[in-house]
């Protein structure tokens, strides 16, 4: 009897230390692991937002440059130098559609403004299209709404008069247009209607090829708009996932692994459906500068922080080797990298040395 109580309690005490040994911990949670900071072993396309704006009253950095007047070649000049010692190849200036005739003068001539700068030459530049003039909705598609599948083509035929620049940004010979809210380009067929749009602009003058980036917003699936995107654009970016909201509190203590891996996921399950993903990227941000009562959380400037979000943007950007930058300039959201008198050039510096081979 004292020999099967004996064997007894060894099995429970067996028992209880596989059980203990068993319990998973936070350790063996799969979000459980650092991104490693990897120098770049070939030089990436840096693309960046390029702001034209009016300063709010609740921006509290102070730009080494003061607060500027955001149309003067003066300053752009300026920019370029910077941009050029950060590493960023070409800045996305935006453009509205004409379907709002003044909007469109307005960011044209913008646009041409800034190209008065004497050393405008340095640095590519694409557009960033933003078609909401059309007016469209799931109710209102593009072929239902009167002139609207005209106006969107003849935009782009206006654009030829950018994309002739010599040094508008093209992509092995095609000119890079990048389409803002993209995924609300409401259409009967999208398939249609950019082949239309592409087989116009072959036409048109000396002939365009075009690399259309597609904008879908932050944190949601990439095939979540496969209808819009496939066999239609040639690459789909997400806004910037800084934009976190409050109701979020996980995605904002696990940033960066969260970031990580729904940007890699998002690469790969693009690439099979023969989309290139771009990763979009900041260095901060905060929403309170624009709304105080923003339900948004701060990611305020930190230099590890950035780097550690640079690799991310590399971890996902393996094929096509081009990334996304939000932004050179946008100090209402505190998402510039423009030197400011409290950090000076320390993020243009990051940027370099992470997407830079020297």
């Amino acid at each position: 009897m004292k020999y099967i109580n004996s064997i007894f309690i060894a099995f429970l005490s067996f028992l209880l230390f596989s059980c203990v040994q068993d319990v998973p911990t936070a350790d063996d949670h799969f979000l459980n692991y650092e991104i490693p900071n990897t120098p770049p072993e070939f030089d990436y396309v840096v693309g960046a937002h390029y702001q034209q704006f009016s300063w709010a009253s609740g921006v509290k950095e102070v730009p080494s440059l003061g607060y500027y007047n955001s149309v003067d070649p003066a300053v752009f000049k300026q920019h370029v130098s910077w941009a050029n010692d950060g590493g960023i190849d070409y800045f996305l200036l935006n453009l509205r559609s004409a379907a709002i005739p003044s909007a469109f003068k307005a960011d044209s001539t913008t646009i041409e403004r800034l190209m008065e700068a004497e050393n405008s030459m340095e640095i590519n530049f694409a557009l960033n299209y933003n078609f909401s003039g059309l007016g469209l909705s799931d109710a209102n598609r593009i072929e239902d709404v009167d002139m609207a599948v005209e106006t969107f083509i003849k935009d782009f035929e206006k654009m030829t008069y950018f994309f002739d620049k010599e040094n508008y940004q093209k992509l092995d010979g095609k000119v890079v247009v990048y389409v803002s809210g993209a995924h609300e380009l409401f259409a009967h067929d999208n398939i249609t209607l950019i082949q239309q749009l592409r087989e116009t602009l072959a036409n048109f003058g000396e002939g365009y090829e075009l690399y259309l980036i597609g904008e879908q917003w932050q944190w949601t699936p990439p095939l979540r708009y496969h209808f819009r995107f496939q066999d239609a654009f040639d690459a789909v970016t997400h806004t910037s996932y800084v934009l976190v909201d409050q109701a979020s509190y996980d995605r904002y203590v696990m940033f960066h692994q969260y970031t990580d891996q729904a940007l890699i996921y998002s690469q790969q399950a693009l690439n099979e459906i023969n989309l290139d993903y771009i990763p979009q990227f900041s260095p901060s941000f905060t929403g309170k500068i624009l709304n105080p009562t923003s339900k948004t959380y701060d990611f305020p400037k930190d230099e590890q922080w950035f780097i550690t979000n640079c690799n991310i943007a590399k971890r996902s950007a393996p094929g096509n080797r081009m990334v996304i930058l939000d932004s050179f300039n946008n100090w209402n959201s505190d998402k510039q990298i423009e030197p400011a008198q409290s950090y000076g050039d320390k993020y243009l510096k990051i940027l370099r040395e992470q997407f830079k081979v020297n």
